[in-house]
């Protein structure tokens, strides 16, 4: 019988989000394509924007520029954490951010982030007092976070405060360079039913949503590429160890929730 899970053809996965964030995510055909697209991830000449429902409301504009390392306090595995400058086995970490609205307790925020690091917009918002609506892993005492890494359920307490049945974050669009023409191209994703329903249902009667219509906004992009201190950039023997491992990455179908 043939896995529904496989694909027809052989695709190569360029990047990663995850699992509960929906939105764009970027395969490429075949292996040249894919060497030329996980270069461009790598270099960090891609730019991402993402949409997230946060809680509290946000300034208009801010940046959080918290180098991140693997948490050294979380019952949870896979916890990342923000930290000091120079902290030990810490990498640079920069997103930008820009508060679209406020819905009811709650604020629409695009992030821009200019590093790539695991759970980065995450972690940022959360290092801010904004955790992301929904996030089990960062918006939870890490007790209950380790209920669901052990495959738990959570109490009706915890998940009343949830709010979502999944964190409240949405790749919305890319821009990198075409592997063949090499032209700057764009994708945009508009945010889903259940994100959009949620902000709908904390806004006063009649008021309209930007965040519905954010997808169509494609002239306001800042340039969210990684410019400033080299320390930003990835050295050529990390470039090239990524390459080769996003050419031989599989995507595991039973990898945990959170």
């Amino acid at each position: 019988h043939r896995n529904p899970l496989k694909s027809e053809r052989e695709l190569f996965l360029i990047h990663r989000i995850d699992k509960e964030t929906s939105g764009i995510l970027v395969l490429a055909k075949d292996r040249e394509s894919a060497t030329h697209l996980t270069r461009q991830f790598a270099e960090r000449s891609t730019e991402k924007r993402y949409l997230a429902i946060v809680r509290g409301v946000t300034p208009p504009e801010f940046e959080v520029n918290s180098p991140m390392r693997k948490s050294t306090t979380s019952l949870v595995g896979l916890k990342m954490e923000a930290c000091e400058e120079g902290a030990p086995d810490s990498y640079p970490a920069q997103t930008r951010f820009r508060r679209l609205e406020v819905a009811g307790d709650c604020s629409v925020v695009e992030c821009f982030p200019k590093t790539g690091r695991q759970h980065q917009i995450r972690v940022h918002l959360d290092s801010v007092g904004h955790p992301i609506v929904g996030d089990k892993l960062y918006g939870l005492p890490d007790s209950e976070a380790a209920r669901i890494y052990d495959r738990e359920l959570l109490s009706p307490e915890m998940q009343a405060h949830l709010q979502l049945p999944r964190h409240a974050l949405h790749a919305a669009g890319i821009r990198f360079t075409h592997p063949l023409t090499g032209q700057r191209i764009e994708f945009s994703s508009d945010l889903p039913a259940d994100l959009r329903g949620f902000v709908e249902s904390r806004k006063l009667p009649g008021a309209s949503s930007k965040a519905i219509v954010w997808a169509q906004q494609a002239s306001e992009w800042p340039s969210a590429r990684a410019t400033g201190p080299d320390s930003l950039r990835p050295p050529r023997d990390v470039l090239e160890s990524r390459l080769r491992l996003q050419l031989d990455l599989e995507v595991d179908a039973e990898e945990l929730p959170l």
